[in-house]
């Protein structure tokens, strides 16, 4: 009697009744978790847009200015590796869940810090309410490419992971669009962050309410195990066959490599996944790129302002369009072009190509950041050289992102991607995010 192993890497790509199979709902949730992915990086626009009123209220240094905006990617970096292991042995949706609603009253408290008259006061529930913002938005922005390389179809994978990479800007540019409308409408800054809370909360409970089956890792949350033993009762079409016998020691070899995986210290884990070198590579490669790109995002409308000497709302308006434009096309075209050529997990060739286009791109995103960082400052058409390099630097720079991301969550196992995604994340965090607000404030 033959039968067919279901093998943990490759698990799902075949009809076997994995939740995937439903596109529809897949497609569905995907939405969704794109629309709160914009409001989760609200604050990360809205902050930017309103430094002078900010320092002026609170009577703050260039220096502490940057530390208020690096405060959210230390939060992530100090929890990333907590919420790497707890998202691999718990319910992933009700990890995100918990930490969604945190988050919402972390913002109505950073809302709220300009109502104390001390300013001792003040100024901790303006730090600490930023650095508790970005520990709150460490499950969600860590899971979701996991998510992402599980449950969306093969043939569009990449695509998936460029949208919610655009999502991330876009979300930053509504927040300062928001909050320059909301200023110049007479209004205090803290509406702004008001209005995400407000918004993300219906967001989270239409998250509660999906059904787990679609928003937790079939492979390792404690909430489908009865789904997970079913799953491995069922003969994939595909997979190569094998008498019954073998298929029991396989399947008992294939659960002991995932219980050896999980049951490995915090220590061993980083291990193994600095011992891959597509994983170190790719890690290293996306902080520096990450470092460019916040500094742009978080100080370029003070520079433009200070030293091209530009009116503060043309440079409002002007950045807003580079800022959405510039990484959205660039993490689309990057995803469709690689999604042409087959994507970046389906065989060594294929994703030898994927690394090979990002070299290219991280070529041209480089050439265009030094040309923005030389340019001697002035008006007129310096101006817009300065303004077309810093798109061009965004766009290829986020054209890179999705592929990049796609390829270092694959190269490592299924059972430790999620812990892969939160050092991923960490390393980001305190290497590209936090540096790239603080330094230049600094400087």
């Amino acid at each position: 009697k033959e039968i067919h192993i279901p093998d943990l890497t490759t698990l799902g790509r075949v009809n076997i009744g994995h939740p995937r199979e439903n596109t529809l709902v897949v497609r569905r949730v995907f939405t969704l978790l794109l629309v709160i992915t914009v409001f989760v990086s609200f604050d990360g626009g809205a902050v930017p847009a309103t430094l002078e009123l900010i320092q002026e209220e609170h009577n703050i240094s260039e220096s502490e200015l940057g530390l208020l905006g690096s405060l959210p990617y230390w939060g992530l970096t100090i929890i990333s590796p907590v919420l790497g292991g707890i998202l691999q042995r718990s319910s992933q949706k009700e990890v995100l869940t918990l930490c969604l609603v945190a988050n919402i009253v972390c913002c109505v408290v950073f809302s709220y810090s300009s109502s104390p008259t001390d300013r001792g006061a003040a100024k901790i529930m303006l730090f600490g309410s930023r650095l508790a913002i970005g520990l709150t938005q460490g499950a969600f922005i860590i899971n979701t490419p996991v998510w992402i390389d599980e449950m969306a179809p093969m043939a569009s994978k990449t695509m998936y992971m460029g949208l919610v990479q655009a999502a991330v800007p876009i979300g930053v540019v509504v927040g300062y669009l928001t909050a320059g409308y909301v200023t110049a409408a007479g209004l205090h800054w803290t509406w702004a962050i008001t209005l995400q809370a407000m918004i993300l909360a219906p967001l989270t409970l239409m998250y509660l309410l999906l059904p787990y089956r679609y928003t937790d890792n079939l492979f390792t949350s404690p909430r489908l195990a009865g789904e997970r033993a079913a799953l491995f009762g069922v003969a994939p079409v595909a997979a190569p066959a094998v008498k019954e016998d073998e298929f029991q020691a396989k399947r008992g070899e294939a659960l002991k490599r995932q219980e050896t995986a999980t049951g490995l210290t915090m220590q061993g884990q980083v291990g193994v996944l600095f011992t891959n070198p597509i994983f170190t590579s790719i890690t290293w490669t996306l902080s520096v790129l990450f470092f460019v790109v916040t500094g742009v995002q978080y100080w370029a409308t003070r520079f433009l302002v200070d030293e091209f000497g530009q009116e503060k709302e043309s440079v409002l308006a002007t950045f807003a369009l580079v800022a959405a434009t510039g990484p959205t096309a660039g993490v689309i075209l990057g995803s469709v072009v690689v999604d042409c050529i087959g994507g970046y997990d389906s065989s060594v060739a294929q994703r030898r190509k994927a690394l090979i286009f990002c070299q290219v791109f991280a070529v041209l995103a480089t050439a265009s950041g030094v040309v923005a960082g030389f340019l001697e400052p002035g008006l007129g058409l310096v101006y817009w050289i300065e303004v077309v390099s810093l798109w061009l630097l965004l766009f290829f720079g986020g054209a890179i992102v999705p592929a990049a991301t796609g390829i270092m969550i694959s190269s490592v196992p299924p059972e430790l991607r999620t812990v892969a995604s939160g050092i991923g994340q960490g390393l980001y965090n305190i290497l590209g995010y936090s540096m790239g607000s603080l330094l230049p404030g600094i400087i």
